[in-house]
Protein backbone atom coordinates (compact mmCIF):
# COMPACT_ATOMS: atom_id res chain seq x y z
CA UNK A 1 0.00 0.00 0.00
CA UNK A 2 0.93 3.29 -0.29
CA UNK A 3 2.26 3.91 3.71
CA UNK A 4 2.93 7.34 2.59
CA UNK A 5 1.64 9.65 -0.14
CA UNK A 6 3.34 12.96 0.71
CA UNK A 7 0.95 15.41 -2.51
CA UNK A 8 2.86 18.65 -2.90
CA UNK A 9 5.73 18.14 -0.01
CA UNK A 10 3.22 18.37 3.00
CA UNK A 11 4.60 16.64 5.23
CA UNK A 12 3.08 17.06 9.62
CA UNK A 13 3.83 16.90 13.06
CA UNK A 14 1.85 14.83 15.39
CA UNK A 15 -0.26 17.55 15.90
CA UNK A 16 -1.48 18.01 12.79
CA UNK A 17 0.25 20.94 12.28
CA UNK A 18 2.74 21.64 8.67
CA UNK A 19 6.30 20.93 9.26
CA UNK A 20 8.83 23.41 8.26
CA UNK A 21 11.15 21.01 7.36
CA UNK A 22 11.48 17.32 5.88
CA UNK A 23 13.35 16.25 9.03
CA UNK A 24 10.89 15.66 11.86
CA UNK A 25 11.48 12.55 13.54
CA UNK A 26 8.09 12.11 15.14
CA UNK A 27 6.62 13.52 12.09
CA UNK A 28 3.31 11.76 10.62
CA UNK A 29 2.20 11.49 6.92
CA UNK A 30 -0.67 10.93 4.68
CA UNK A 31 -2.03 7.44 4.14
CA UNK A 32 -3.43 6.12 0.69
CA UNK A 33 -7.10 5.26 0.89
CA UNK A 34 -8.25 1.80 -1.12
CA UNK A 35 -11.88 1.28 -1.85
CA UNK A 36 -12.52 -2.72 -1.95
CA UNK A 37 -14.79 -3.38 -4.93
CA UNK A 38 -15.32 -7.40 -3.15
CA UNK A 39 -19.56 -7.08 -2.92
CA UNK A 40 -19.28 -11.24 -2.21
CA UNK A 41 -20.12 -11.12 1.78
CA UNK A 42 -18.32 -14.29 2.32
CA UNK A 43 -15.33 -12.11 0.96
CA UNK A 44 -13.39 -15.54 -0.64
CA UNK A 45 -15.19 -17.75 -1.54
CA UNK A 46 -19.50 -18.01 -2.77
CA UNK A 47 -20.20 -19.94 -0.06
CA UNK A 48 -21.38 -23.81 0.62
CA UNK A 49 -22.56 -25.30 -1.96
CA UNK A 50 -23.09 -29.23 -3.64
CA UNK A 51 -19.40 -28.25 -4.66
CA UNK A 52 -17.44 -27.42 -1.52
CA UNK A 53 -17.92 -26.13 1.68
CA UNK A 54 -16.41 -22.96 3.28
CA UNK A 55 -15.60 -22.53 6.81
CA UNK A 56 -14.33 -19.39 9.00
CA UNK A 57 -10.99 -20.84 10.70
CA UNK A 58 -11.79 -18.03 13.47
CA UNK A 59 -7.85 -16.77 12.25
CA UNK A 60 -6.56 -14.23 10.84
CA UNK A 61 -3.92 -13.79 8.81
CA UNK A 62 -1.57 -10.27 8.21
CA UNK A 63 -4.79 -9.13 10.76
CA UNK A 64 -7.64 -10.36 7.61
CA UNK A 65 -10.27 -13.62 8.32
CA UNK A 66 -9.26 -16.99 6.88
CA UNK A 67 -11.59 -19.00 5.41
CA UNK A 68 -11.07 -22.36 4.03
CA UNK A 69 -12.41 -23.90 0.96
CA UNK A 70 -13.06 -27.74 0.99
CA UNK A 71 -13.86 -29.98 -2.34
CA UNK A 72 -16.52 -31.96 -2.35
CA UNK A 73 -16.40 -32.76 -6.09
CA UNK A 74 -13.57 -32.10 -8.63
CA UNK A 75 -15.31 -28.74 -10.18
CA UNK A 76 -13.96 -25.79 -11.37
CA UNK A 77 -17.30 -22.84 -10.24
CA UNK A 78 -15.63 -19.59 -9.81
CA UNK A 79 -16.14 -17.47 -7.21
CA UNK A 80 -17.48 -14.28 -7.71
CA UNK A 81 -16.01 -11.45 -6.00
CA UNK A 82 -17.64 -8.69 -7.90
CA UNK A 83 -18.52 -7.60 -11.37
CA UNK A 84 -17.31 -4.36 -12.31
CA UNK A 85 -17.92 -1.79 -15.89
CA UNK A 86 -13.88 -0.71 -17.04
CA UNK A 87 -13.85 2.17 -19.36
CA UNK A 88 -11.50 2.69 -22.00
CA UNK A 89 -7.86 3.30 -20.45
CA UNK A 90 -9.09 2.29 -16.94
CA UNK A 91 -6.85 -0.23 -14.90
CA UNK A 92 -7.83 -2.25 -12.15
CA UNK A 93 -6.13 -5.11 -9.52
CA UNK A 94 -7.58 -7.92 -7.60
CA UNK A 95 -5.41 -9.33 -5.46
CA UNK A 96 -6.29 -12.35 -2.95
CA UNK A 97 -3.75 -14.23 -0.18
CA UNK A 98 -4.43 -17.84 -0.23
CA UNK A 99 -2.48 -21.04 1.10
CA UNK A 100 -3.19 -24.19 -0.73
CA UNK A 101 -3.36 -27.02 2.26
CA UNK A 102 -3.59 -30.06 -0.15
CA UNK A 103 -4.07 -29.99 -3.99
CA UNK A 104 -5.75 -33.59 -4.52
CA UNK A 105 -4.80 -33.38 -8.48
CA UNK A 106 -2.28 -32.29 -10.71
CA UNK A 107 -4.42 -28.84 -12.07
CA UNK A 108 -3.94 -25.39 -10.33
CA UNK A 109 -3.74 -24.80 -6.32
CA UNK A 110 -5.66 -21.22 -6.78
CA UNK A 111 -6.54 -18.99 -9.66
CA UNK A 112 -7.77 -15.40 -10.50
CA UNK A 113 -9.33 -14.03 -13.31
CA UNK A 114 -10.74 -11.28 -14.95
CA UNK A 115 -13.35 -12.23 -17.49
CA UNK A 116 -15.90 -10.45 -19.52
CA UNK A 117 -18.78 -12.08 -19.77
CA UNK A 118 -20.27 -10.65 -23.07
CA UNK A 119 -17.13 -12.45 -25.11
CA UNK A 120 -17.06 -15.08 -22.27
CA UNK A 121 -13.15 -14.03 -22.85
CA UNK A 122 -11.05 -14.40 -20.20
CA UNK A 123 -9.26 -10.87 -20.15
CA UNK A 124 -6.37 -11.68 -18.00
CA UNK A 125 -5.49 -14.22 -15.34
CA UNK A 126 -3.08 -15.60 -12.99
CA UNK A 127 -2.53 -18.78 -10.85
CA UNK A 128 -0.37 -20.89 -9.20
CA UNK A 129 0.63 -24.94 -8.15
CA UNK A 130 2.38 -23.45 -4.70
CA UNK A 131 1.26 -25.93 -1.81
CA UNK A 132 1.59 -25.49 1.76
CA UNK A 133 2.55 -21.84 1.21
CA UNK A 134 0.76 -18.40 1.88
CA UNK A 135 1.24 -16.06 -1.27
CA UNK A 136 -0.50 -13.39 -2.84
CA UNK A 137 -2.05 -13.90 -6.41
CA UNK A 138 -2.81 -10.75 -7.88
CA UNK A 139 -3.56 -9.46 -11.20
CA UNK A 140 -3.71 -5.98 -13.10
CA UNK A 141 -5.67 -5.49 -16.19
CA UNK A 142 -5.99 -2.33 -18.35
CA UNK A 143 -9.06 -2.12 -20.94
CA UNK A 144 -7.24 -0.64 -24.03
CA UNK A 145 -10.38 -1.91 -26.13
CA UNK A 146 -11.57 1.60 -27.43
CA UNK A 147 -14.72 0.86 -25.66
CA UNK A 148 -16.36 0.07 -22.31
CA UNK A 149 -16.74 -2.97 -21.36
CA UNK A 150 -19.79 -3.44 -18.74
CA UNK A 151 -19.72 -7.00 -17.45
CA UNK A 152 -16.57 -7.82 -16.07
CA UNK A 153 -16.13 -10.44 -12.99
CA UNK A 154 -13.61 -11.18 -11.26
CA UNK A 155 -13.41 -14.97 -10.08
CA UNK A 156 -11.45 -16.37 -7.79
CA UNK A 157 -10.78 -20.19 -7.89
CA UNK A 158 -9.66 -22.28 -4.81
CA UNK A 159 -7.91 -25.63 -5.90
CA UNK A 160 -10.51 -27.44 -7.44
CA UNK A 161 -9.70 -31.39 -7.58
CA UNK A 162 -12.01 -33.30 -4.54
CA UNK A 163 -10.37 -33.42 -1.10
CA UNK A 164 -8.59 -30.08 -2.40
CA UNK A 165 -8.45 -27.68 0.91
CA UNK A 166 -7.28 -23.50 0.79
CA UNK A 167 -6.83 -21.30 3.01
CA UNK A 168 -7.85 -17.64 1.88
CA UNK A 169 -7.66 -14.22 3.15
CA UNK A 170 -7.88 -10.33 2.18
CA UNK A 171 -9.67 -10.30 -1.45
CA UNK A 172 -9.31 -6.94 -3.12
CA UNK A 173 -10.65 -5.79 -6.28
CA UNK A 174 -9.36 -2.01 -7.29
CA UNK A 175 -9.52 0.51 -8.84
CA UNK A 176 -5.51 1.54 -9.74
CA UNK A 177 -2.53 -0.21 -11.17
CA UNK A 178 -1.42 -2.11 -8.55
CA UNK A 179 -2.84 -3.55 -5.22
CA UNK A 180 -3.40 -2.49 -1.30
CA UNK A 181 -1.92 -5.06 0.59
CA UNK A 182 -2.39 -5.92 4.50
CA UNK A 183 -5.42 -4.12 4.22
CA UNK A 184 -8.87 -5.88 4.54
CA UNK A 185 -11.76 -3.89 3.17
CA UNK A 186 -12.03 0.01 2.06
CA UNK A 187 -10.16 2.41 4.19
CA UNK A 188 -10.27 6.15 4.26
CA UNK A 189 -6.91 8.44 3.34
CA UNK A 190 -5.17 9.24 7.01
CA UNK A 191 -2.08 9.94 8.79
CA UNK A 192 0.13 7.56 9.73
CA UNK A 193 3.01 8.63 12.72
CA UNK A 194 6.70 8.16 11.60
CA UNK A 195 7.50 5.11 14.38
CA UNK A 196 4.10 3.49 13.19
CA UNK A 197 5.09 3.39 9.11
CA UNK A 198 8.82 1.77 9.98
CA UNK A 199 7.08 -0.78 11.43
CA UNK A 200 4.62 -1.45 8.35
CA UNK A 201 7.54 -0.85 6.13
CA UNK A 202 7.81 -4.32 3.73
CA UNK A 203 11.32 -5.20 3.81
CA UNK A 204 10.83 -7.57 1.41
CA UNK A 205 9.19 -6.13 -0.80
CA UNK A 206 8.86 -1.50 -1.48
CA UNK A 207 9.33 1.39 -3.71
CA UNK A 208 10.22 4.37 -2.92
CA UNK A 209 8.99 7.15 -5.44
CA UNK A 210 9.59 11.07 -5.28
CA UNK A 211 10.05 14.48 -7.08
CA UNK A 212 13.46 15.75 -5.98
CA UNK A 213 15.35 19.28 -6.41
CA UNK A 214 18.43 19.12 -4.76
CA UNK A 215 20.04 22.53 -4.38
CA UNK A 216 23.76 21.74 -5.33
CA UNK A 217 24.63 19.95 -8.79
CA UNK A 218 27.35 18.10 -6.82
CA UNK A 219 26.60 18.04 -2.78
CA UNK A 220 29.61 19.71 -0.90
CA UNK A 221 28.82 18.19 2.50
CA UNK A 222 28.16 14.52 3.63
CA UNK A 223 26.02 12.20 2.01
CA UNK A 224 22.77 13.37 1.28
CA UNK A 225 19.62 10.63 2.67
CA UNK A 226 16.20 10.74 0.76
CA UNK A 227 15.18 8.29 3.18
CA UNK A 228 16.05 6.08 6.19
CA UNK A 229 14.62 3.49 8.39
CA UNK A 230 16.64 1.40 11.17
CA UNK A 231 16.64 -0.52 14.55
CA UNK A 232 17.46 2.60 16.41
CA UNK A 233 20.62 2.45 15.49
CA UNK A 234 22.51 3.77 12.46
CA UNK A 235 24.89 1.16 12.42
CA UNK A 236 25.95 -0.55 9.39
CA UNK A 237 23.44 -3.77 8.95
CA UNK A 238 20.49 -1.96 11.11
CA UNK A 239 19.03 0.37 8.42
CA UNK A 240 17.56 0.25 5.20
CA UNK A 241 18.00 3.84 3.01
CA UNK A 242 18.33 5.76 0.25
CA UNK A 243 21.16 8.23 -0.76
CA UNK A 244 23.25 10.83 -3.00
CA UNK A 245 26.55 9.96 -2.56
CA UNK A 246 29.27 12.57 -1.40
CA UNK A 247 31.08 14.38 -4.16
CA UNK A 248 29.07 12.78 -6.59
CA UNK A 249 25.72 12.48 -7.95
CA UNK A 250 25.67 8.90 -7.65
CA UNK A 251 22.41 7.35 -5.85
CA UNK A 252 22.69 4.71 -3.19
CA UNK A 253 20.77 2.12 -1.82
CA UNK A 254 21.67 0.36 1.34
CA UNK A 255 20.46 -2.34 3.51
CA UNK A 256 21.41 -5.13 5.67
CA UNK A 257 24.06 -8.42 4.92
CA UNK A 258 22.56 -11.80 5.05
CA UNK A 259 24.00 -11.79 8.96
CA UNK A 260 22.62 -8.15 9.71
CA UNK A 261 25.85 -7.83 11.07
CA UNK A 262 27.04 -5.54 7.96
CA UNK A 263 25.96 -3.60 4.86
CA UNK A 264 25.50 -3.85 1.28
CA UNK A 265 24.04 -2.15 -1.06
CA UNK A 266 24.48 -0.78 -5.34
CA UNK A 267 25.17 2.59 -6.68
CA UNK A 268 23.75 4.30 -9.21
CA UNK A 269 25.71 6.40 -11.73
CA UNK A 270 22.88 8.35 -13.34
CA UNK A 271 23.24 10.40 -16.67
CA UNK A 272 24.14 14.10 -15.19
CA UNK A 273 21.45 15.78 -13.39
CA UNK A 274 20.80 19.93 -12.94
CA UNK A 275 20.71 21.54 -9.43
CA UNK A 276 17.23 23.39 -8.45
CA UNK A 277 15.16 21.59 -11.24
CA UNK A 278 13.28 18.38 -10.46
CA UNK A 279 13.76 15.23 -10.85
CA UNK A 280 11.69 11.66 -10.96
CA UNK A 281 13.67 9.23 -8.52
CA UNK A 282 12.51 5.81 -7.70
CA UNK A 283 14.26 2.85 -6.23
CA UNK A 284 12.39 -0.56 -5.91
CA UNK A 285 13.94 -3.54 -3.84
CA UNK A 286 12.28 -7.16 -4.64
CA UNK A 287 14.06 -9.64 -2.75
CA UNK A 288 11.77 -12.68 -3.73
CA UNK A 289 13.04 -12.08 -7.56
CA UNK A 290 16.37 -10.99 -5.78
CA UNK A 291 16.34 -7.23 -7.67
CA UNK A 292 17.25 -3.79 -6.89
CA UNK A 293 16.11 -1.06 -9.26
CA UNK A 294 17.53 2.22 -9.03
CA UNK A 295 15.35 5.34 -11.98
CA UNK A 296 16.25 8.86 -11.71
CA UNK A 297 14.01 10.74 -14.53
CA UNK A 298 12.93 7.87 -17.03
CA UNK A 299 16.36 5.65 -16.72
CA UNK A 300 17.13 3.18 -14.95
CA UNK A 301 19.62 0.35 -13.89
CA UNK A 302 18.82 -3.17 -12.09
CA UNK A 303 20.92 -5.29 -9.91
CA UNK A 304 20.31 -8.74 -8.62
CA UNK A 305 20.82 -9.43 -4.89
CA UNK A 306 23.53 -11.83 -4.11
CA UNK A 307 22.39 -12.99 -0.66
CA UNK A 308 19.16 -11.82 1.33
CA UNK A 309 18.95 -9.35 3.56
CA UNK A 310 18.26 -9.80 7.17
CA UNK A 311 15.01 -8.66 8.74
CA UNK A 312 15.22 -5.93 10.96
CA UNK A 313 13.07 -4.67 14.12
CA UNK A 314 12.59 -1.19 12.26
CA UNK A 315 11.86 1.64 15.21
CA UNK A 316 12.33 4.87 12.90
CA UNK A 317 11.60 6.19 9.74
CA UNK A 318 13.26 9.58 8.37
CA UNK A 319 12.62 11.36 5.29
CA UNK A 320 15.55 13.68 3.95
CA UNK A 321 17.79 12.85 6.91
CA UNK A 322 19.08 10.33 9.35
CA UNK A 323 18.53 12.05 12.60
CA UNK A 324 20.46 14.50 12.66
CA UNK A 325 22.84 13.53 10.26
CA UNK A 326 23.24 13.03 6.61
CA UNK A 327 20.33 16.18 5.96
CA UNK A 328 19.18 16.87 2.11
CA UNK A 329 20.34 19.64 1.13
CA UNK A 330 17.13 20.03 -1.41
CA UNK A 331 13.35 19.52 -1.70
CA UNK A 332 10.84 16.52 -1.62
CA UNK A 333 7.37 15.96 -2.58
CA UNK A 334 4.81 14.19 -4.19
CA UNK A 335 6.78 10.95 -1.79
CA UNK A 336 5.43 7.56 -2.07
CA UNK A 337 6.39 4.49 -0.33
CA UNK A 338 4.23 1.24 -1.70
CA UNK A 339 4.60 -1.97 -0.04
CA UNK A 340 5.42 -3.81 -3.18
CA UNK A 341 8.27 -4.23 -6.12
CA UNK A 342 6.28 -1.85 -8.76
CA UNK A 343 7.14 -3.17 -12.40
CA UNK A 344 9.05 -0.43 -14.54
CA UNK A 345 5.94 0.44 -16.37
CA UNK A 346 3.97 1.46 -13.47
CA UNK A 347 7.19 3.53 -12.53
CA UNK A 348 7.10 4.92 -15.52
CA UNK A 349 3.45 6.10 -15.17
CA UNK A 350 4.38 8.30 -12.43
CA UNK A 351 6.78 10.28 -14.42
CA UNK A 352 4.42 13.17 -14.95
CA UNK A 353 5.42 17.07 -15.24
CA UNK A 354 5.81 17.49 -11.17
CA UNK A 355 3.43 20.38 -9.73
Amino acid sequence: MALIRTDYGLIYNTDGSLCATLLPEGGVAVTEGTENLVTNPKRSSVGNNDHQKVEDTGETYLGCKIFKTTKITSSTPGNQLCAISIADGETYTASIYQKCLFNAGEDFAGRLTFYNTATSQVLAQVQTREVNKWERLKITYTNNTGATLNDVRVFYYPAKTQGSITLTAAPQVEKKPFDTPFVEGTRPAGILSYPELAKQFNQREFTFAAWWRPYEKIPSGQDERLFHTDTGSGAPGNFIGMRRLAGTQNLRLVFPDAAGTGAQGFTYEPPSYEANLWHFVAVVLDVPNMKVRVHLNGEFQEFTLAETPAMLDLQRFFLGCNGTIGQLNGELKNVQIINEALPVEVINNFLNPAN
